[in-house]
Parts: structure tokens; C-alpha cells; sequence
């Protein structure tokens, strides 16, 4: 496996202490969805799009997309829920980014510069004897996989999927969240400098801005109920009382499974490994959000998801 290790970090956002996540310029604002109840999608259908109740605004992060997360599935990174990648709009099918039936996602808005990204690959291959020499050193066929991938010139840089593709590459076994995703490119913006000038040293730092915590609008693929009973959980029940949810799992076979609750706006309140014996297994966990819960089971390629409501 080839690592690109300086675009692997193209879109990191460091995480300062305020309430959103910007570089560059403080005249930069994030933008922000109304959000609210999940909605549902059909089965087959586009989702219907995303209103905006703070629009976003700046010069140097103009490039406003959506970040795609499914709300099932914990990123192999543990920062966060499984990044599938971006859309203009907000409209897509989500069989598009491989969601399945049942299964609950969410969109972010993201603002960037796609522009620093293509001076970077412009610069890089406008001098490439010099430039891919120093990168191979970092990443060896850090060009070539460019190039084989079809990026050869700034231009082939269409959107936030493009780079995402690319960042892909650093670890094609595990999987990526919006906040690892977020969090990546601090370091190469602190690494910026050992670039020489003409390979791109000057599309430093990348520019940002997303609003913290995540204000995002999510759907269900279809009623949430419809989720197919897979081969290894045949039964799934939980209730919470006192702080604590108690979660019935009935397993085919044994193994270590991953169990994730998050709550209806998208966001993580618990996740853990567990060791499933075969037959009825409990778990007690520590329950600090009340209101409308997403508890999903995983083991290999096998989900199971309820709802339950939290008093």
C-alpha cells in the first residue's frame, strides 16, 4: 500500500477551543443547517436538500460542501462516525455513497479553498523532477498514484470527494470520520514549510471553516424498523431507567462486536467493543443523553439497529 502522506491531510482542521473550527480568518463563518426531526427518505429516492439557518460567508474558505456520515458505523479512527464523502448540495441518492435500507445518515457543511488545493498539484507537477523527488521520499510513486488516480493538474480537482479519494489512499483498510477528517490537515499545515517554494509551499496554510458542534440534518433510508435481521443477531432489545441503557443481544456465534448509540441529531453518545457469547447476551451502559437513541450492533459485515427513547 502507497501512503500519500501530504495529501492525506489535505482537509485536517484543527480543533481550538471555541465553538468552531476555522483558520485563515476570523471573517470566515461556518455555515449552519436548520436541522431538526430525521427525515425520512424512500427507499430509491434523493434526498430532499438542505436549508441553511446561518449561511456561509468569507474569503478565505469560499468552497461550501456537505460532508455525508453514516450514523451507524464508528470510524476506524474511533474520533467519530464513518465519513463516506461530500456532495455540493446536500441532494444525492444515497445508494450513491453506499447506504443501505434502514440504515441513518447526516450531513455537515463544510467550507474550504479548493483553489490552495489546485495550486498545490499545479505547482507539483509543473516541477515535477524537483518536487515529486522530494515527495517520494515521504511516499514512494507519490506522483505516479497521482497521476494513475487521474489527478495531474490543479483543474482535475472538482470537489471535496476529489481530495477525499486521495486521503483514502493514506490507509485503505480503516476508515475515516468527519472529525479525523477535520483533524488531519493541522498537521500538514504545520509541515507546510519543508516543502520547497516552487512545489506548492505557498497554497500554505488551507483554509477551513466548520461550525462546532456539528449542526447537521439527518435522514433515515427508510424507516429505521426495516433494517434486514442479519445472520449473527437475530434479536435486539433495550431500555434505559436511572442512567443506565440495558441492551438485549441475541447472538448466533461468538466474537468482538462493536456497539454504538447515537442520538436522533447525529451525535455519539456511547461506543464500545464488546465480547458477544453465543445465545442472549447483556450489557449495561452508561447513559447520559435522554430523548429518541440509534443503538447499532456490529459484527464483520453483519448490523443490527433499533431505536429506543431514553427517559
Amino acid at each position: 500500500m502507497r501512503h500519500i502522506c501530504i495529501l492525506s491531510a489535505l482537509l485536517s482542521l484543527t480543533v481550538p477551543a471555541s465553538a468552531q473550527w476555522i483558520n485563515c480568518s476570523e471573517t470566515d463563518i461556518p455555515g449552519e443547517v436548520a436541522g431538526g426531526a430525521v427525515v425520512v427518505v424512500p427507499v430509491g429516492s434523493s434526498t430532499p436538500g438542505v436549508s441553511y439557518s446561518v449561511n456561509p460567508s468569507g474569503t478565505d474558505a469560499p468552497t461550501h460542501e456537505f460532508a455525508i456520515t453514516r450514523m451507524d458505523v464508528m470510524a476506524s479512527d474511533m474520533l467519530g462516525m464513518e465519513l463516506l464523502g461530500a456532495d455540493e448540495d446536500g441532494i444525492f441518492n444515497p445508494e450513491d455513497f453506499g447506504i443501505s435500507e434502514g440504515e441513518t445518515f447526516c450531513v455537515t457543511p463544510v467550507s474550504y479553498s479548493i483553489e490552495q488545493l489546485r495550486t498545490l498539484l499545479d505547482s507539483i507537477f509543473l516541477n515535477d523532477v524537483v518536487c515529486c523527488q522530494v515527495l517520494n521520499l515521504a511516499s514512494e510513486g507519490f506522483c505516479d498514484t497521482l497521476s494513475n488516480l487521474g489527478y495531474t493538474t490543479g483543474s482535475t480537482v472538482q470537489d471535496l470527494n476529489d481530495v477525499y479519494r486521495v486521503m483514502r489512499l493514506f490507509d485503505e483498510d480503516s476508515t475515516m470520520s468527519l472529525e479525523g477528517f477535520v483533524f488531519q490537515i493541522s498537521t500538514v499545515n504545520n509541515a507546510g514549510d519543508i516543502l520547497p517554494e516552487e512545489c506548492g509551499a505557498q497554497a500554505f496554510p488551507f483554509c477551513y471553516a466548520v461550525k462546532v458542534p456539528f449542526t447537521q440534518q439527518c435522514y433515515s433510508y427508510g424507516e429505521v424498523s426495516s433494517v434486514r435481521e442479519m445472520g449473527i443477531f437475530s434479536e435486539m432489545r433495550a431500555f434505559a431507567a436511572e442512567g443506565v441503557l440495558t441492551l438485549d443481544v441475541n447472538a448466533a456465534v461468538q466474537g468482538k462486536g462493536l456497539v454504538t448509540v447515537t442520538a436522533i441529531d447525529g451525535r455519539l453518545v456511547h461506543s464500545s467493543e464488546m465480547i458477544f457469547g453465543q445465545g442472549v447476551n447483556r450489557f449495561e451502559l452508561p447513559l447520559k443523553r435522554h430523548g429518541v437513541l440509534n443503538i447499532s450492533v456490529t459484527m464483520g459485515h453483519d448490523r443490527r439497529t433499533i431505536r429506543t427513547v431514553s427517559f
